[in-house]
């Protein structure tokens, strides 16, 4: 059964080489052929028609030839997903696959080398179980798949506030496009949004920002800046809506009664992190939804 459906594929492009072999032919007699004295006029319509017909060969020819180039193209790639599609439905079954290939065909950016900086402090104004948390999240956005409009989403965690310190809210927020994604790139542009300027975003407890989609070879770098309340003993949680590659976390700051644990969800602690004194990191994948869990403990109960 190859071996016939190869024949055909075999037999159009003779057909095709033959096609183009005719119009080089004829131009070639066009150029060539003297013209005959007694009859000027018939000569030069021969001339002609001979002249249009080669051309009409050769560029038919070569249009068929892009054209089957494409459709064996499309052809290959159609078949290797169909391939893939098999392999992965029948690890995750058919609907878990479908539905991760749908996620995957949404997402429009990839989030890279993101870092986290954490300081965890006591203040006068708050219970003895509770602490402020000061949160610098930083990271690169580059952009995958389709060229969409980038919606760029941050969340306050509005589980736990105090009015009295305006607590959580949003201190500063630095978007910036650098024009060719290397670090020694200059910014084409530039927005810094101070804590004056994010009232209406620590009202709602969210901040968005409607941007345009990224360019070939350029990323974006985002900065943010907020205050959080947490409970100590307790855990701290963030979440990715987007893919994410590359991750560091370094508690800069804790008191000295509590030690901390840094973990991603769902796959824990162990392998997918590695610690060096305050800090952890991984550069394995993490997918939307996924997120990081830091644990805050007391120095007297061990860390199961």
């Amino acid at each position: 059964m190859l071996e016939a459906t190869r024949r055909p594929r075999t037999g159009l492009w003779w057909s095709l080489a033959s096609t183009f072999a005719v119009g080089v032919i004829l131009l070639a007699v066009h150029r060539l052929t003297p013209a005959p004295s007694g009859w000027p006029l018939l000569s030069e319509s021969i001339q002609e028609v001979t002249r249009d017909l080669g051309i009409a060969f050769v560029v038919s020819s070569v249009v068929a030839i892009l054209f089957e180039l494409y459709r064996s193209l499309h052809h290959q790639i159609e078949a290797m997903k169909d391939v893939i599609d098999a392999v992965m439905a029948d690890k995750l079954t058919k609907a878990v696959w479908f539905e991760l290939e749908d996620l995957i065909e949404k997402k429009a950016v990839l989030r890279k080398e993101l870092r986290v900086r954490l300081e965890l402090y006591r203040d006068a104004g708050l219970q003895p179980y509770e602490a402020r948390l000061q949160v610098e999240l930083e990271y690169l956005v580059e952009g995958i798949g389709k060229r969409r409009p980038l919606k760029i989403s941050h969340d306050l965690d509005y589980q736990l506030a105090n009015r009295h310190l305006r607590l959580p809210r949003f201190e500063r927020i630095t978007i910036l496009r650098i024009a060719d994604g290397s670090a020694t790139a200059h910014a084409s542009e530039e927005t810094v949004l101070e804590s004056d300027q994010l009232v209406e975003a620590n009202k709602s407890g969210r901040f968005e920002l409607e941007s345009a989609a990224l360019k070939p070879e350029e990323t974006m770098r985002i900065r943010v800046v907020r205050e959080e309340l947490v409970h100590i003993p307790g855990s701290y949680n963030l979440y990715t809506p987007e893919f994410t590659k590359g991750l560091r976390v370094l508690i800069a700051e804790c008191p000295a009664e509590f030690i901390t644990e840094v973990w991603v969800s769902p796959q824990g602690e162990g392998k997918h992190l590695v610690r060096i004194g305050n800090e952890w990191w991984t550069e394995e994948l993490i997918l939307p939804g996924q997120g990081v869990e830091v644990k805050f403990l007391p120095k007297s109960v061990p860390v199961v």
